[in-house]
């Protein structure tokens, strides 16, 4: 989970300067496995995506009381909208949210299943760009 502490921290990705391509995906694989290790291990909390406006680093996951959550479903973590509107209805600070020894043992274990390999992140050259180039050879005069 390389970009775990990242998505912990509004100076994380050097301050968002350098946010990797494709990490939103990555972020799911996250919480989609860390939400199965913390219900596996009987944690508290569980984790949702959460896009931060107005810091650098917008990409976060953060920690949320299972017993607000608890009738949440795998993809309602990912909701950017619902997490959004749960905040609003239950604001609170962050650091407020702590985690516990079934979420220490559930960190470890999504660090071992090694996430980040099933995240495949491809850039292509879209075809039109040959149009482009065919533009470039042509006389002026």
């Amino acid at each position: 989970m390389q970009y775990w502490e990242d998505m912990d921290s509004k100076d994380g990705f050097s301050d968002g300067a350098s946010v990797p391509l494709g990490i939103e995906k990555y972020r799911e694989v996250y919480i989609l496995a860390m939400n199965r290790l913390l219900k596996k291990h009987g944690s508290k909390i569980r984790v949702a995506t959460h896009d931060r406006s107005g810091v650098h680093n917008w990409v976060f996951i953060i920690p949320l009381p299972i017993e607000r959550v608890k009738d949440w479903n795998e993809k309602d973590f990912l909701d950017v909208v619902k997490v959004e509107k749960f905040i609003q209805k239950y604001p609170f600070p962050m650091e407020e949210i702590v985690g516990d020894d079934a979420s220490d043992l559930a960190y470890e274990e999504a660090v071992e299943a090694q996430l980040d390999q099933y995240v495949e992140v491809k850039t292509t050259i879209i075809p039109e760009f040959a149009e482009v180039l065919e533009e470039f050879d042509k006389v002026t005069p």
